[in-house]
């Protein structure tokens, strides 16, 4: 039996979703993880009349098969943490409580909430810089 090399390895999707940043943010762990990760665009949505078929994804992150089990592991590991709101608590902190009194997390939401904000009103502002260059 002839074996394979990882340049003849078969390439599967492990993971699709319409959403850029999502898609960036799980190709990134997988790539901390050790493991290559190739995104496929599929086509616009704008080609669609503005809406995505269903099962079709904007982004599919795909790897070799033989990384396949242990990137979806990968994956749904990251879900489930983020589902039960782990991934807000630093490595020092005790576990939530889910108490409304929580205060780290509340801090940590807080200040995601203020680069929220510091991000959209920089993109207002660039957004306005735009438009009156534009207009003249």
């Amino acid at each position: 039996m002839k074996k394979t090399t990882p340049s003849e390895e078969r390439i599967i999707a492990v993971m699709g979703t319409d959403d850029a940043t999502l898609a960036a943010l799980y190709q990134s762990m997988l790539e901390e993880a050790g493991i290559p990760v190739f995104t496929r665009h599929e086509r616009p949505a704008h080609l669609h009349g503005g809406h995505f078929h269903p099962g079709m994804h904007g982004y599919r992150l795909c790897v070799r098969e033989s990384d396949a089990p242990r990137a979806t592991a990968l994956i749904e590991d990251f879900k489930q943490s983020a589902d039960t709101g782990a991934l807000l608590a630093g490595p020092d902190d005790p576990p939530s409580t889910g108490e409304a009194d929580d205060s780290g997390t509340l801090a940590r939401l807080h200040v995601i909430g203020m680069y929220f904000i510091a991000f959209l009103i920089i993109g207002m502002a660039l957004l306005m810089i735009t438009l009156a260059l534009s207009k003249q």
